[in-house]
């Protein structure tokens, strides 16, 4: 694999890509169009359906997509790296290999749901299979996503997410005032997938080439760091959870759920400037340029982070109030203590996009793993003693470590790219004349 240093154009930018302040901006100001529009959904929904029907279906949703790494096997992130170090006319070419592997894995993916489904009793019986293939078919409209951004494309991509999103908000709010069930929830998701996939494919067509399938396994080798790190963020994401079911109560499991959510929301902050980056990275490796822009991007990261960590400190409980009502006495003191915890993620996720875009995943996976581990040890030890904060606490242990990590990683591969920098010109004046 090659090194920062050994990148095909470590010196001179080998592509001519937009500027990764607007791509950020658009994908930021997309994201907040869809949060809007996904609060709107959560308060109508919890006031038109009744609780068991809300749980069945949020239950049916988390497991298709716990399942989807079986349809997708983490491979986007390959893929979305090859396409953005290539010209954007080979851009369907690379892209054709995803789709192959996606025609293979698909059926595989909703075979197992509908085998699932066959040991449920009442709605899930029903609902897994159709939730589990409109949740494939938006999986592949993130594929396409990935595309997008690493052809330049990040303004068709924000554009037909937000139009999207609008339209199944607004026809939702109809349907589901007129015809309150799972049906109509199901129905329109439905509409919505299709909406993305038939876009995607035409926008594909209209300003990237003709769309390609084809089969090679070569992709799934280079795929298997990145499943591995999406098993490992799996595995963490539940474990605080089911810790605290075993040795605490199930309060403080449901404060820390709660306000884990709230902190989850934020991460679309860092998705943004993240992606925005991570093309520049891929095609042209550490150049100067490239270097200035990721300590641009790290300081956004840290200054929105440290923003919305000390309104979680200062003032949580007006969010809280309106989110939780009655249960948001116990969720605030979960927040405060999950302030920390966000901005070491804003800034986590930052270094492994960069880490990963110059073909570094597999250290990434090693860090991942060294703070996974010391945070089940510290889960185990404070947990007992302190509930939700425990698990915050041993969140916190867990993104010190992968940040200290990656930080070192990281300062090693600048200082190794400015020092070839440094040694190129006096080779251009060694060479011999010709």
């Amino acid at each position: 694999m090659q090194s920062a240093t050994e990148h095909p154009s470590a010196t001179t930018p080998a592509t001519d890509l937009p500027s990764p302040r607007r791509d950020a901006g658009l994908m930021l100001a997309s994201g907040v169009v869809l949060r809007c529009c996904g609060l709107v959904f959560v308060m109508v929904l919890s006031r038109r359906l009744s609780e068991h029907d809300i749980g069945v279906f949020f239950f049916a949703e988390a497991l298709a997509d716990t399942l989807i790494v079986i349809a997708n096997f983490s491979l986007d992130t390959v893929v979305f790296r090859q396409v953005s170090a290539q010209p954007p006319a080979q851009a369907t070419t690379t892209f054709a290999p995803l789709l192959g592997f996606r025609l293979i894995s698909g059926p595989v993916y909703l075979l197992c749901l509908f085998v699932f489904s066959r040991f449920e009793t009442g709605p899930l019986r029903w609902l897994l299979p159709l939730v589990g293939f409109y949740t494939l078919v938006e999986s592949v409209f993130f594929s396409f996503g990935g595309m997008f951004v690493g052809v330049g494309r990040v303004g068709a991509k924000a554009t037909l997410e937000v139009m999207t999103e609008l339209l199944y908000t607004a026809g939702f709010l109809l349907a589901v005032y007129r015809w309150p069930s799972l049906e109509t929830l199901v129905i329109a998701s439905s509409i919505r997938a299709a909406m993305l996939l038939f876009g995607s494919l035409f926008i594909t067509r209209r300003w990237i080439g003709p769309v390609h399938v084809s089969i090679d396994w070569k992709i799934v080798a280079a795929g298997l760091p990145f499943l591995l790190m999406t098993l490992l963020a799996l595995l963490q994401g539940r474990t605080e959870t089911m810790l605290l079911g075993l040795l605490s109560t199930f309060s403080a499991t449901a404060a820390y759920q709660l306000s884990s959510r709230l902190t989850v929301a934020a991460m679309f902050i860092p998705q943004a400037i993240n992606l925005a980056l991570f093309r520049h990275l891929a095609a042209d490796g550490l150049t100067a340029v490239n270097r200035r822009r990721l300590g641009r991007s790290l300081g956004l990261l840290a200054l929105f982070g440290g923003i919305i960590a000390t309104g979680m400190v200062v003032r949580p409980d007006p969010v809280a109030r309106m989110m939780f009502g009655a249960t948001a006495p116990t969720v605030v003191p979960v927040l405060r203590a999950m302030a920390p915890v966000l901005l070491l993620r804003f800034l986590v996720t930052g270094l492994a996009s960069a880490l990963m875009g110059l073909g570094r995943e597999k250290h990434v996976f090693r860090c991942l793993l060294a703070g996974t581990i010391a945070g089940l040890i510290a889960d185990l030890l404070l947990i007992p003693r302190l509930g939700a904060a425990g698990a915050a606490d041993g969140l916190l242990v867990s993104g010190m470590l992968q940040l200290a990590m990656m930080g070192i990683s990281t300062t090693s591969l600048v200082a190794r790219s400015r020092a070839a920098e440094a040694i190129a010109p006096a080779n251009l004046l060694m060479a011999p004349a010709i």
